[in-house]
C-alpha cells in the first residue's frame, strides 16, 4: 500500500487570525520556542479581512486554528501529535493546533530546491522546495500530523492519508492538503500559483468564487469601515 505525504495549510479564501503585534512570524516562532508544559497565556489576536469563520482557519504563517467542534471530531488523532492551545478572537474562540511531533524524515540527498549556507557553523537553509523526498521507513507509522527537523521551528506541517481522510469525511472546511510525496512515485513537482497575467486573473476569479461559496455557508466578516483608513470601528456580518 502506497503512502502519501501532504503539506497542510488553511484554505486561502477563509482568511486567518493574526497575532496583534509587529513581526507576526517571529512572534509565533518565539511563542513556540518558549512553549513548555504549564500555564498557557493566549496572545492577543486580530482578524485578517475579509474573514470566513470556518471550522479551521489560519493562525499566523503556516499554522492553523480549529473550532471546538472540529477539535472534538478529530480528538483521537490530535492527541497523538499536537497540543491544542485556546486563543480568542472578536468572532469566537478557537484552539491553536500546535504540532509537537518532529521527525528527521527528509531525504536531503533527493530533495530538490534552493538552499544556502550562512557560515561554517550554520546549517543549510532550504527554501523554494520543488520536489520533496522522505525516507519511507521513517514515514511508515508516523503520527497523523508532523513537522520536520529540516526547518527548525518552522510551523509547516505535514500529514498522512489518515488525517486527510478524517477531515474530509467529517465535512470540515478551511484546511487544504497539498500532496508533496508518494512512496511509489516519489516527490510531486510543486507549482506556485501565478499572481500576474491571464493565469493570475483566472486564479483570482477562482479564489473569489470559493470565498463566496464559503460565505454562503458560514457568513463573512468585514470591518464596518472596510476600505476606509479608520480602523477603530467594529466588524459586521454580511
Amino acid at each position: 500500500m502506497s503512502l502519501t505525504v501532504y503539506e497542510i495549510a488553511n484554505e486561502g479564501p477563509v482568511g486567518y487570525l493574526e497575532i496583534a503585534t509587529r513581526g507576526e512570524y517571529n512572534r509565533v516562532v518565539e511563542i513556540l520556542k518558549k512553549r513548555s508544559a504549564g500555564p498557557w497565556t493566549a496572545p492577543e489576536t486580530k482578524i485578517s479581512f475579509p474573514f470566513v469563520p470556518a471550522d479551521i482557519v489560519g493562525f499566523g504563517p503556516n499554522a492553523v486554528a480549529f473550532t471546538s467542534h472540529a477539535t472534538e471530531l478529530l480528538r483521537d488523532l490530535i492527541d497523538r501529535c499536537a497540543e491544542m492551545l485556546p486563543i480568542h478572537s472578536a468572532y469566537g474562540d478557537y484552539v491553536w493546533f500546535n504540532c509537537t511531533e518532529f521527525l528527521d524524515c527528509v531525504d536531503k540527498e533527493r530533495l530538490e530546491g534552493t538552499s544556502a549556507s550562512y557560515g561554517e557553523n550554520i546549517s543549510l537553509v532550504w527554501s523554494g522546495i520543488k520536489k520533496w523526498a522522505f525516507h519511507e521507513d521513517k514515514i511508515t507509522g508516523a503520527p497523523p500530523v508532523f513537522r520536520t527537523t529540516l526547518f527548525g521551528h518552522s510551523l509547516k506541517c505535514f500529514c498522512s492519508d489518515v488525517f486527510k481522510s478524517r477531515v474530509e469525511a467529517a465535512g470540515l472546511v478551511g484546511m487544504s492538503f497539498n500532496p508533496v510525496w508518494n512512496s511509489e512515485t516519489g516527490g510531486i513537482p510543486q507549482e506556485f500559483p501565478a499572481l500576474l497575467g491571464p493565469e493570475g486573473l483566472e486564479n483570482g476569479i477562482i479564489f473569489e468564487e470559493r470565498q463566496k461559496e464559503l460565505a454562503s455557508r458560514f457568513g463573512i466578516f468585514y470591518p464596518a469601515n472596510w476600505g476606509s483608513n479608520n480602523e477603530d470601528e467594529g466588524p459586521i456580518l454580511l
